[in-house]
């Protein structure tokens, strides 16, 4: 093994994060992602920890199979997470954002946020009005996709996402888990993650009849992609979860009123289980992602409950006219 090989190995052993092994080895993240896949394909196997400032941890696997880690950790004494949630980017298409993605990172960025939830569609996978073709568009995404050292991004993958693996074998999970450390695909359609001690959902329907796992569906908070548009749904007064449909953040409209926008999600947490889910619709206006809507759900006390929606569809259609001249 190269010197790199027996010190990246060596700094692993002894628990070091990984800005410090990169800071040590002089190395970029993405290289050191790239010396671990060598080292993986050497018969070498990794767990990942997510810390929610964004940090990693390897560890050694010592079983014969461990499935990916579906946690975010926290530090001690931190009870809050922030995070941004996005959905259906379609990149790839005619009608991808990537300015507007590469404004979600700089938004990130500037309001110390570390943690993106991708609600599915990463890539598209039609024939039609798409600028790459289908055999190039996953190493396309690897290429264009954001990239920054204090972000994770976790994933769902979308009936989009699922193309390339029926249709030419490639899938797009093992890519990702391989080559981007930082975005973190958990699977296909639906999967938790773990949250101290309790659990959010990240959903993904592959049609109208798609369903939810019972296992899922305990979740406090479900972010369901697919659908383009924004909206809560569920009655916590009931015990159901809060379903939030996370609009698309690319130009495929698929209601008149709808436009790209994304989420702004703080989650409280009490006893180490969610206590206060707060969630901002933002659009991109004046060169800046700006609130446009505002929802709080405090599970500790129902009967508080604040929700200040926009709902006036010609104040909507205003509001996409506006957008539509960062348009492609």
């Amino acid at each position: 093994m190269s010197d790199i090989t027996v010190k990246l190995l060596k700094l692993i052993s002894e628990d070091k994060t990984l800005n410090e092994i990169s800071e040590i080895l002089k190395l970029s993240q993405k290289q050191i992602f790239n010396y671990l896949t060598m080292i993986k394909n050497r018969g070498y196997d990794f767990n990942r920890h997510y810390f929610h400032d964004g940090n990693i941890k390897y560890s050694f696997i010592h079983q014969y199979s461990k499935p990916l880690n579906k946690e975010i950790i926290f530090s001690k004494g931190v009870t809050k997470l922030h995070a941004i949630v996005i959905s259906d980017t379609h990149i790839g298409s005619n009608f991808e954002r990537l300015d507007l993605l590469n404004e979600v990172y700089e938004y990130c960025s500037k309001n110390s946020i570390n943690i993106i939830f991708h609600c599915g569609d990463i890539i598209d996978n039609y024939e039609y009005e798409c600028k790459i073709n289908k055999e190039s568009r996953v190493e396309y995404l690897l290429k264009n996709y954001p990239y920054d050292k204090n972000i994770l991004t976790f994933a769902i993958l979308g009936n989009h996402d699922l193309g390339p693996l029926t249709e030419f074998g490639q899938n797009l999970m093992l890519l990702l888990n391989n080559y981007r450390h930082d975005i973190i695909a958990l699977g296909y359609l639906v999967e938790n993650l773990n949250l101290q001690q309790d659990a959010i959902t990240l959903y993904h329907p592959f049609h109208k009849n798609s369903f939810i796992s019972k296992r899922c569906s305990d979740s406090k908070l479900i972010l369901q992609g697919h659908s383009h548009i924004y909206k809560i749904e569920g009655n916590i007064k009931e015990e159901n979860p809060i379903r939030v449909l996370v609009p698309s953040l690319s130009d495929i409209s698929v209601y008149k009123e709808s436009f790209p926008s994304i989420l702004d999600l703080e989650i409280e947490l009490k006893d180490e289980n969610i206590s206060v889910i707060t969630i901002r619709q933002l659009i991109y206006l004046n060169k800046n992602f700006t609130p446009i809507n505002v929802a709080t759900y405090d599970l500790d006390n129902i009967d508080q409950i604040n929700e200040l929606y926009n709902q006036d569809r010609e104040k909507n259609l205003v509001l996409k006219k506006q957008t539509a001249d960062l348009s492609h």
